[in-house]
């Protein structure tokens, strides 16, 4: 919890740019803050972690408004999931949605997105294959 402590006045950049050196110590090859445009679409996405068989896609939040914070939550799950569908289309790997948040929320998924804690970050990279 010291690092939480530590990290509650950092930006919303150097949040990415931490979850990006936690995915790399785990042998994530990692791209931040990536543009990809198909038939002139365009989507922006924060984190895109390739390992093995799959690609670990992430959008990062570091929200301090508590009282809207649950509902903001759910909505960027729903429109990270559109993303990542979109994503799919490029790459010939399976997709795994997430949301790494500062601050512990009372969801866990939502619209097939994990919803990830950075305290429980290394849990969840961990658990996966």
């Amino acid at each position: 919890m010291e690092l939480l402590k530590l990290l509650e006045n950092c930006d919303w950049q150097e949040f990415e740019k931490l979850v990006s050196e936690i995915l790399r110590v785990h042998d994530y090859a990692v791209h931040h803050n990536t543009n990809l445009t198909i038939n002139k679409i365009r989507r922006q996405f924060d984190i895109i972690a390739h390992k093995k068989n799959y690609s670990l896609v992430v959008d990062c939040k570091k929200w301090r408004n508590k009282k809207t914070r649950v509902n903001a939550l759910m909505k960027a799950a729903e429109k990270h999931a559109e993303r990542c569908s979109f994503l799919g289309k490029i790459f010939d790997k399976k997709i795994m949605p997430a949301i790494i948040t500062y601050a512990e929320e009372p969801i866990i998924n939502h619209c097939g997105v994990f919803i990830v804690p950075l305290n429980k970050l290394n849990d969840f990279i961990l658990g996966l294959p």
